[in-house]
């Protein structure tokens, strides 16, 4: 059976003076099999993400380092697999910094990639 895929994408700010920031996003129905992340400038320090829903965590908190896209492979090959998460509900997406505050603020892009079939 062949795959329609979507894309939906939250943008998070996390200010230099806080330790976590916070964003929801409304996924279509379908299964969540991969997420990207961008983020704007060189960032050094460990800033965890992590997806929640009504504050039950689907994906445990792990640097955006590890989410980022990669240059390798296909487009979906590049990203992070995660398995699953159904669509279809409001998701939290949220950063937590490991330091109370940092030289500079930080804004990343999350990309959901959600699969649903052909005949949806």
């Amino acid at each position: 059976m062949n795959q329609n895929i979507q894309t939906r994408t939250v943008e998070i700010f996390l200010d230099k003076a806080n330790p976590t920031a916070e964003k929801t996003i409304d996924l279509p129905d379908g299964d969540v099999t991969h997420i990207g992340l961008v983020k704007e400038g060189t960032f050094s320090q460990i800033v965890n993400l992590e997806v929640l829903q009504n504050n039950s965590r689907v994906i445990d908190p792990c640097d955006i380092r590890f989410s980022e896209r990669t240059a390798s492979g296909s487009f979906l090959d590049s990203l992070r697999p995660v398995g699953g998460i159904k669509g279809g509900r409001t998701l939290q997406v949220r950063l937590s910094a490991l330091t109370a505050s940092r030289a500079a603020d930080l804004t990343v892009q999350v990309l959901f990639v959600i699969q649903q079939p052909e005949n949806y």
